[in-house]
């Protein structure tokens, strides 16, 4: 077993390269994804936050009314576990209270700090982050010795390791409501555990899938951002729903919307009547919608002022029952050739959902617009079948 001090001097020497600390956040996302209890993901956690970090020491903090408690830590010399604090005494508290991460190069020219609490753990920088969404209940420390300016890089990684975080406690604190509240406990726990796992299942394909060795990590990092953003907008959309059909349009429009803000929005045409799509559909329509917007912004119709996409779907009848057929048409753009090999967002389209719906779907690429045509049995209802991502 690697000691504290060693974990620490192997930090300092290596330095954390983008592309190992991201390793070990996605590690992280993995055993956060597989923990049972609290205390199991507060270990992971601090754990995690320390190896990522490099730093001297980690804390963990939980609101409790009025004050900040202390309950864990990861560190070189003794900080607070176990002490609480007034919210408006305490940087986590700030950090919960103003619901944003504090990134502070020297604690003692910052008036948020209560300096002597600081003065004999020999800590001179932080980054305070805080935990849970819209209303933190917690906040997730990192400390150094060091005056120093974080990396974007240490910001991001303890954005996301907070946000994986609260996501674990806060799906443990739905089951212990259900176990306790509900009759058929059991039935009702299994199915938020197979919808965890199906939610953990796609988040590790998309990772698998996005975060390669051969491509920047930048680059990786963003592409792997919108596309969590966009799983995450089906499921509040889902949510909003209780799990039941949700509006096609609706997901489409709120998929499409970071790709047309403001007098953007007027660059999609919907057209299509009312229809409602399962959870699982859902899911795999967000993330093509998604993944067909992405395109377009970087090569097709939205990387032009003049470009437009027209989205249009309908429901037809055929021997073997209702169809529903979608249009994905873009114009105006820059001249479409057909790609030579096919990549993450096509093989989503053409193997992904086109499994998902047990229909077809067929990209065209004439060179005045990428054409996605779908065409597939009208969804059933069937909230146990899970996505399958391409391999």
């Amino acid at each position: 077993m690697t000691s504290r001090a060693e974990r620490s001097e192997e930090g300092a020497t290596v330095s954390w390269l983008p592309r190992a600390r991201f390793a070990r956040l996605a590690k992280a996302v993995k055993d956060l994804s597989a923990a049972r209890t609290h205390e199991a993901i507060i270990d992971i956690t601090r754990r995690a936050a320390r190896d990522i970090t490099g730093s001297l020491g980690v804390a963990i903090v939980l609101r409790d009314g009025d004050r900040c408690h202390y309950i864990a830590e990861d560190s070189e010399v003794p900080l607070w576990t176990d002490q609480k604090f007034p919210l408006t005494a305490c940087i986590s508290g700030w950090a919960m209270l103003n619901r944003r991460q504090a990134v502070i190069p020297d604690i003692y020219v910052d008036d948020r700090i209560p300096h002597e609490a600081y003065r004999p753990t020999g800590i001179h920088s932080l980054i305070m982050t805080p935990v849970g969404e819209p209303d933190p209940f917690g906040a997730l420390g990192a400390y150094w010795r060091d005056v120093r300016e974080a990396s974007e890089d240490e910001v991001s990684a303890m954005a996301a390791l907070a946000s994986c975080m609260a996501t674990a406690l806060q799906n443990i604190d739905l089951m212990e409501s259900l176990r306790a509240e509900l009759d058929h406990k059991q039935l009702l726990v299994n199915e938020l555990n197979h919808r965890v796992k199906n939610t953990m299942a796609i988040v590790q394909s998309l990772s698998a899938q996005t975060l390669r060795a051969d491509r920047p990590t930048a680059l990786a990092r963003a592409d792997f951002d919108s596309r969590l953003m966009a799983l995450a907008g089906a499921h509040v959309l889902m949510t909003e729903a209780e799990w039941r059909s949700v509006s096609l349009r609706e997901l489409v429009v709120r998929t499409t919307q970071p790709f047309a803000q403001g007098s953007g929005a007027a660059r999609f045409h919907l057209d299509g009547p009312d229809a409602t799509l399962p959870p699982k559909s859902a899911v795999a329509f967000a993330l093509a919608v998604h993944e067909l917007c992405t395109n377009a912004a970087k090569y097709g119709a939205l990387s032009t002022g003049a470009g437009r996409v027209a989205i249009d779907w309908g429901l037809a009848e055929s021997p073997d029952g209702p169809r529903l057929r979608l249009s994905w048409r873009e114009s105006g753009g820059p001249p479409v050739a057909e790609p030579a090999r096919r990549g993450f967002g096509s093989r989503l389209l053409e193997r992904g959902l086109a499994a998902e719906l047990r229909g077809q779907v067929r990209l065209g690429f004439p060179p005045d617009g990428l054409v996605c045509e779908i065409d597939a049995p009208a969804p059933v209802d069937d909230p146990e079948g899970l996505f399958p991502l391409p391999s």
